[in-house]
């Protein structure tokens, strides 16, 4: 079963290596609990998370800007899939109102949106794999899949649709 770690996915292969978001790396050997030290110390000093960690930063500032801003980007944009994985909404993003954005293709893997205001947003295809939505609201928001957050105390949220690409329930 996958493990995440500052929004990369990890897990042991059928042949037991160690792969992150898909990819084999060759320092591991061991056990699960080495697995997962392995994993940690590859991510921490990978250009990869320096990488998502500005590329974060860059679809913040566009997100920050205001609804009208990001959603004309993301209609010009539509191949960027915006990285906003292991981000926490809840620090300094707490007031900011996400309703009606198109979260279309966004990576939210471990981001916590704890008790963010998502009413009417696009989430088709977008990753939730872990995000924290509890007590969200995400009334009339849309998904490739119904939305669903039953498993609140996972820390999924407060929603009663489910989101089969990742088997995420809740209650809207």
């Amino acid at each position: 079963m996958a493990e995440f770690y500052k929004g990369f996915a990890f897990e042991r292969d059928v042949k037991g290596r160690l792969t992150i978001e898909g990819n084999t790396v060759p320092v591991f050997t061991g056990d699960d609990k080495t697995l997962a030290a392995s994993a940690r110390a590859y991510i921490d000093g990978s250009v990869e998370l320096r990488a998502r960690e500005r590329q974060t930063a860059e679809h913040l500032r566009t997100l920050r800007s205001g609804k009208k801003v990001w959603n004309q980007w993301r209609l010009e944009h539509p191949e960027v899939h915006p990285m906003l994985a292991a981000h926490d909404f809840t620090e300094g993003d707490a007031g900011l109102v996400l309703d009606g954005y198109d979260f279309s293709y966004t990576n939210f893997t471990q981001a916590r949106l704890r008790s963010m205001s998502l009413q009417g947003a696009n989430f088709h295809q977008a990753i939730l794999a872990k995000a924290d939505l509890a007590g969200s609201h995400l009334e009339k928001s849309t998904s490739a899949a119904p939305i669903s957050m039953k498993r609140a105390s996972k820390g999924h949220g407060s929603a009663e649709r489910t989101c089969r690409a990742c088997s995420w329930r809740g209650r809207t």
